[in-house]
């Protein structure tokens, strides 16, 4: 039930979200040590912008489990959202050092080094972006003053 209810909060509209958000919490009533659920509701509050929610569900599913690197992602996900660029920056490195392939979590490494002029973290996080999100990253940047890519020098 609460896989579909991820794949209908995927889609986008408010009440796939808001349908998606009860059944987690019904996951978690029947289990409050279910870090999944946490993180299924973590992930779909972000998606409705309730960051301040999203970054206590993602909290407690790091609490139970450590080892969590989608829960990490959604916490620095909703704190960059909140322009808490270096908490941002500390939950993105954890879920990278746990999962390397999260491509998602270098864009937002990679935005969030830029705006503390971090020119060197930017950089690294920028190598490892597909082309379109280079271009992406690319052009936060160079709004920061920081130049990543082909560009730099």
């Amino acid at each position: 039930m609460l896989a579909m209810s991820v794949a209908r909060a995927a889609e986008g509209t408010d009440d796939d979200h808001d349908r998606a958000i009860n059944d987690a919490s019904k996951a978690i009533h029947r289990n409050p040590r279910n870090a999944d659920a946490y993180c299924t509701r973590a992930a779909t509050q972000l998606a409705k912008k309730q960051t301040k929610q999203a970054i206590a569900d993602a909290s407690r599913a790091i609490t139970l489990d450590p080892e969590n690197a989608e829960a990490y992602c959604i916490r620095g996900k909703a704190r960059f959202l909140r322009n808490q660029n270096v908490e941002a920056l500390h939950d993105l490195s954890e879920a990278i050092g746990l999962e390397p392939g999260m491509s998602d979590a270098y864009q937002i490494v990679a935005v969030c080094s830029c705006s503390l002029k971090d020119v060197e973290g930017a950089t690294r996080a920028y190598a490892k972006l597909d082309e379109k999100n280079r271009n992406l990253v690319h052009s936060l940047c160079q709004k920061n003053g920081i130049i990543v890519g082909a560009e730099a020098p």
